[in-house]
């Protein structure tokens, strides 16, 4: 199976994927009657929405709890399909006049070759379909990136990445095509999985677009023959199109492209990050999630996973490498002398049980720094230098998770002109913005790249368009990670 070029391996997997897709195969569904059973012929292909329909017609009446309750299963020459009943959507009956026959029309999302769900020892492949308008070689942020394969290695897992041809034929300008993941060895199936979600996420990050239409599962042993080919298929209707992405996939003459794109080696050390750690992985669709939201919850989205990022590099940097680096840890003395000083007020009763076990219990949280600490502390780990006004989006990172607009002023100099809503835009892009450049140092201490400050950007170019003024590539600004003396945002850019 590794010496199967990726180009033959997708003709022949998609030209498998057409003929499921398409209503040409006739299948055939059994059925029982008390002591015997009787067969159906049917029709099972995708319909306009991703969901595939099950129809056929029988003078029979079947009960439509039957494709709710049991496993259903329906063969054809080649292969059989087995359906999972809790994504049976709908089940719809005709009843016929003319030939007293009654027809019936089953949709369900997900439906695979085998009853079992988990395969091992295999060889994976998934066809995930995607926006080649939207996404495409161009837009991956990838360094001199053109159409030919990537190939991933994680630890037990190699991977070859292939992005398919163009399938449009309509003269229309969709253009949807499969983009195919292909394990070159024999893995687990659960470890294919991680490895491609963590790729999805990765690419959902930095170029804006979120794979997660539908996709098809396929697995081989080609030492046992086609026998052994198994698939399934599940309408994820999990695609996101952001359009702000972390790094921009635009060419400037004034800056060197490797400012703006990923390495393959790069790439490959955020995907191992995400594949590696749950909570980053977690995070990181937090992010994605937010660049679509709007309104308070885009900015709690990104307060959750500022947390999310820091507490996880507090866990794995600063415990693991420096110790604690906690600054407000009160010295062991002072902490015995205020404990001595709380068993007196209670010998001389002038504080209750209750009320000493209470103020002992405060004393542990006198170390615990301001929440803006916590959140801060992980870019010093880091050793990325905070603006004023990127301090002043931390301090105001709990006001927002709670549903109120931040605080102006306390370095958010640059907000003082701002509508409600704009602020809000503002604050959370910035968070996102904070948070992306977290992961991009967790993934590898030396990857510096200019990410994209949409909160500027956005709001710099919206008020140039109020203003009747050209916008070419005014407004957009990027943040360097190692830049000492970050850039202070400007109340004049607005002006």
């Amino acid at each position: 199976m590794n010496t199967i070029k990726p180009t033959d391996a997708y003709k022949s997997f998609l030209h498998f994927i057409n003929l499921i897709e398409s209503d040409n195969p006739t299948y055939t569904i059994d059925f029982l009657k008390k002591e015997s059973s009787f067969s159906v012929d049917a029709k099972f292909k995708i319909v306009d929405n991703g969901d595939y329909e099950l129809s056929f017609s029988t003078k029979e009446v079947i009960p439509p709890q039957t494709f709710h309750n049991f496993l259903t299963i329906i063969q054809s020459e080649l292969y059989n399909i087995v359906f999972e009943n809790i994504y049976n959507q709908q089940v719809q009956i005709k009843i016929s006049n003319s030939e007293s026959s009654v027809e019936y029309r089953i949709t369900t999302k997900s439906f695979r070759s085998t009853i079992e769900d988990t395969l091992d020892d295999t060889y994976f492949c998934s066809f995930f379909k995607y926006d080649h308008n939207v996404f495409n070689p161009d837009k991956t942020c990838i360094l001199g990136f053109s159409h030919k394969p990537i190939e991933i290695k994680i630890e037990e897992c190699e991977l070859i990445i292939f992005w398919g041809d163009k399938t449009a034929t309509d003269g229309t300008t969709k253009d949807e095509r499969y983009l195919m993941f292909f394990s070159k060895n024999k893995t687990k199936q659960t470890t294919f999985n991680r490895l491609v979600d963590a790729i999805r996420v990765t690419w959902g990050l930095i170029s804006g677009y979120y794979i997660g239409k539908n996709v098809y599962y396929l697995s081989c042993k080609p030492e046992l023959g086609l026998s052994e080919l198994n698939f399934s298929y599940n309408n994820l209707q999990e695609e996101i199109i952001t359009y702000r992405g972390m790094l921009d996939s635009k060419l400037y003459d004034n800056i060197p492209e490797d400012e703006t794109h990923l390495t393959i080696v790069e790439f490959e050390r955020l995907v191992t990050l995400f594949y590696n750690n749950d909570s980053f992985h977690r995070a990181g669709l937090f992010l994605i999630h937010a660049s679509k939201d709007v309104g308070l919850s885009k900015g709690g989205m990104a307060a959750v996973a500022l947390e999310t990022i820091t507490g996880e590099i507090e866990r794995n940097v600063n415990a693991k490498k420096r110790g604690d680096t906690n600054e407000f840890k009160l010295p062991e003395a002072l902490n015995k002398e205020l404990e001595n000083v709380i068993t007196r007020f209670k010998e001389a009763n002038k504080i209750t049980d209750k009320q000493q076990q209470h103020y002992l219990k405060k004393l542990e949280n006198f170390s615990t720094p301001f929440n803006s600490d916590k959140l801060s502390n992980p870019f010093r780990l880091l050793k990325i230098t905070l603006s004023k006004t990127e301090k002043g989006i931390i301090e105001n990172r709990n006001k927002i998770l709670h549903g109120s607009l931040p605080k102006k002023g306390r370095g958010l100099e640059f907000v003082a002109n701002l509508n409600d809503d704009e602020l809000v835009f503002y604050v959370s892009n910035k968070l996102i913005m904070l948070c992306t450049m977290l992961l991009f140092r967790m993934a590898d201490k030396n990857i510096d790249k200019r990410i994209n400050d949409w909160g500027v950007t956005i709001i710099v170019k919206k008020h140039l368009i109020e203003k009747g003024k050209y916008i070419g590539n005014g407004g957009i600004k990027h943040r360097m990670i190692s830049e000492m003396n970050p850039m202070e945002d400007s109340p004049e850019w607005l002006a």
